[in-house]
């Protein structure tokens, strides 16, 4: 029993280990109200690419942080390029984290544009 509970957390720590390693870094443009709605831009220096996002009601994989803390942690950067990464696809609607210098993370679901 004790082997394989060692193999869970052995493959846990792998599958955490592997979602940050597919970490983007880039900057970032939040508006909370640009129309009523949340639009979110993440940029990937490492691609050249801008995920644009708008906020929904929806949420994809599992709830997320509401928008008022993503704001928080992107504003708590420093001005500085975000980390951030997708944790769940679900089609048009993606679960995305982000990370701040100081170690401060969050997750929420918006709506691909």
């Amino acid at each position: 029993m004790r082997k394989f509970a060692a193999a869970i957390l052995v493959m846990a720590c792998v599958a955490v280990s592997s979602s940050a390693a597919h970490a983007a870094r880039g900057g970032w443009y939040y508006d909370d109200n640009p129309g009523g709605w949340e639009d979110l831009r993440l940029g990937d220096s490492y691609r050249g690419t801008t995920l644009y996002l708008g906020g929904t009601k929806d949420w994809c994989g599992l709830p997320g942080a509401s928008y008022a803390t993503m704001r928080r942690v992107l504003s708590n950067n420093n001005g500085l390029e975000i980390d951030w990464w997708v944790s769940h696809d679900c089609g048009g609607v993606l679960r995305v984290c982000v990370e701040n210098v100081r170690g401060q993370k969050a997750c929420s679901s918006y709506v691909r544009q």
